[in-house]
């Protein structure tokens, strides 16, 4: 096996540091605009029903936090000589998961595909972005694209390429309108989108930037949004003020933006946003009692908020990782009062349960080495909106780092705030 000589030293740097991050210089201007608001400007402005949540990952910040390098692996060949030496898993235990593409359980089998298939490597995705419901689901990837390259392997695939406002739009043999149209017989896993199905999706291609939708419709309207000729989410004043919060936190390895629609609520209906819609009564009822809702003082009830956002970020020379909460207001008095709750409920994480795992919250976040932090409030000056965050910080993980003789994966608190939204297991961010 050939290994070069540039990542062999790599590789030697970072088995001899033992998991220590690498120093990496910040070359962003200042009024550069983030990797998380270029693509939050391209998701169109929907109904929160039709936008569902918002996925965000950044596989370059993850990888420089774990490997200590943002380009240690470019190419499928590359990470195979790697995984002589276990630094493939290493590798795929910093992978952003939670939110990234592609669907993990065709990962490995797409890596030495995709160049051949798609016309760029899966390591030259540096940024991903996905939302909506499917069939309309729209992707938005931001990295090192060769257009040339892309629609010469999507021509081999009897893709046409046409034009949507102006820019490269590649269509499959069914026409672009047909996207959703399955093909068992021509499953490709080397197809990042819906290969598995034997789809061609149709996709457009701008600077630097590659959007995808199996619904024409969308893609359009991904493609208007990019161009400015519609509204996106990034001109969501509360998702505006969301995103920037993140950034500011430090260097954002993935997020989730969750619409009003899906923030978990105490008062209302409790069954449907707690226990599920045939919760019985008798069910309801001692959820009330076990979470002493049924006394409660004025003061500890949360006040409504707008949108919630989960933020993994990175602050690689301070050596730690925050998992964030931030949640969205339009009313100041509304925003205080939600600091002064989100505090109290934080201190008694000791006597709140989770629902899901039937232990104190405390021990949940202690077993992924959280520590909480103070919660804090402030105004976005740009949008008006106000800003509550809440914070948990930990150890970054690096390098080959263990833990009982386990390969430790880097942002376990975000996947444990992802996986308490999905378990509806977050009444302690409940509004109510």
């Amino acid at each position: 096996m050939h290994v070069s000589r540039r990542l062999l030293l790599i590789i030697i740097l970072l088995l001899a540091l033992n998991g220590m991050a690498f120093a990496q210089e910040d070359t962003t201007s200042e009024d550069a605009t983030s990797p998380l608001l270029e693509l939050l400007a391209t998701v169109p402005q929907l109904s929160p029903d039709d936008l569902g949540l918002i996925y965000y990952a950044d596989v370059a910040v993850a990888e420089r936090a774990r490997m200590g390098n943002a380009n240690m692996i470019s190419t499928a060949q590359q990470f195979e000589q790697i995984s002589g030496m276990g630094l493939d898993r290493v590798w795929l235990f910093g992978y952003p998961s939670s939110t990234a593409l592609p669907a993990a359980q065709y990962f490995l089998q797409g890596i030495p595909l995709y160049k051949e298939t798609m016309g760029f490597e899966l390591f030259d995705i540096e940024q991903s972005l996905y939302f909506g419901n499917p069939p309309a689901i729209g992707y938005a990837l931001k990295g090192s694209f060769d257009q040339d390259a892309i629609i010469e392997a999507f021509q081999a695939r009897d893709y046409t390429l046409e034009d949507i406002s102006g820019l490269p739009l590649l269509c499959g043999s069914a026409g672009c309108e047909n996207g959703n149209e399955m093909d068992l017989a021509n499953r490709n896993f080397g197809n990042l989108f819906g290969g598995e199905f034997g789809l061609s999706e149709p996709a457009a291609l701008a600077d630097g930037l590659f959007f995808d939708s199996r619904d024409i419709d969308r893609l359009s309207a991904i493609v208007d949004a990019y161009l400015g000729n519609e509204d996106s989410m990034l001109d969501n004043a509360a998702y505006a003020a969301s995103a920037q919060a993140l950034d500011q936190a430090g260097a954002v390895r993935q997020a989730m933006f969750v619409p009003f629609n899906m923030i978990p609520q105490i008062s209302g209906d409790l069954a449907s946003a707690v226990l599920g819609p045939n919760a019985s009564d008798e069910q309801i009822a001692a959820l009330e009692e076990q979470l002493g809702l049924n006394d409660r003082d004025p003061s500890e009830i949360l006040p409504p908020y707008e949108m919630m956002a989960l933020g993994d970020v990175v602050l690689q020379e301070d050596g730690v990782s925050h998992a964030i909460a931030t949640f969205a207001y339009s009313n100041p008095g509304f925003a205080d009062t939600a600091a002064e709750v989100m505090q109290a409920r934080l201190d008694s994480f000791d006597e709140l349960e989770s629902l899901a795992m039937r232990r104190p919250l405390d021990e949940i976040f202690e077993d992924r080495g959280a520590q909480s932090l103070p919660v804090t409030s402030y105004t976005d000056e740009e949008t008006g909106y106000n800003i509550v965050i809440v914070a948990w910080e930990t150890p970054l993980v690096v390098g080959s780092q263990e833990s009982d003789g386990r390969l430790l994966m880097s942002g376990m608190t975000f996947r444990l705030l992802v996986n308490m939204l999905y378990q509806r297991d977050m009444i302690w961010a409940a509004a109510g």
